[in-house]
């Protein structure tokens, strides 16, 4: 666990929000800015894989490019002993898997909106090589302003451990760490992917 420890010379690691197969998810604070941010790490077992390694770091630097509002933004790349992984800005707002978990019914405009954003999200990804590969209501982020006049705010977070490519040797993995019932079948079928896994 690497709870109270601080990597990237300011980003303290608070708590773990939830962990998969290739890596762990941790929620944290910028110190020298006193903002949320959130740490997503590469499990230690895979640290001595310098194939993955170097993989999740080119796609890190990949993902650090992106530039869409409705996307969470890469703060710093973190390869330090005993930790490596990324750090992203923590949007405000929920999931939208914990609203629809809640009983919440969009009506066609909303769910329009939303949709919206977060296909600028993609479109900016996929234009600099980026599938997300597990998209899902967990990872779309909802602001609603206290304003009932102003559209919700989306954010994509995510990208990043989905993206490394299967060839490598733990992809087995890669696939068990997603949820099956938003899986595209050629992820299941390990046949490769494009933008449309996405979709």
């Amino acid at each position: 666990m690497l709870l109270g420890i601080t990597v990237g010379g300011k980003f303290r690691i608070n708590g773990r929000l939830s962990g998969g197969g290739l890596g762990v998810l941790y929620e944290g604070t910028d110190t020298a800015e006193n903002t949320p941010v959130l740490v997503r790490t590469l499990h230690s077992r895979y640290h001595s894989d310098k194939e993955m390694v170097g993989e999740f770091r080119s796609q890190s630097e990949t993902i650090r490019k992106l530039t869409s509002e409705h996307t969470a933004r890469v703060l710093a790349i973190v390869k330090e002993p005993g930790v490596v992984g990324y750090v992203t800005e923590r949007p405000d707002g929920v999931s939208l898997q914990h609203l629809l978990d809640a009983g919440r019914v969009f009506d066609a405009q909303s769910a329009l909106i939303i949709a919206k954003q977060v296909a600028e999200s993609l479109a900016d990804a996929h234009g600099k090589g980026v599938v997300h590969r597990g998209l899902k209501p967990a990872q779309i982020v909802v602001h609603e302003p206290d304003g009932h006049d102003q559209p919700a705010e989306v954010t994509v977070v995510g990208y990043g451990l989905t993206a490394v490519r299967q060839h490598s040797t733990a992809s087995n993995l890669r696939t068990a760490d997603r949820s099956p019932e938003y899986m595209a079948p050629e992820q299941v079928s390990q046949d490769g992917v494009s933008a449309a896994t996405d979709l």
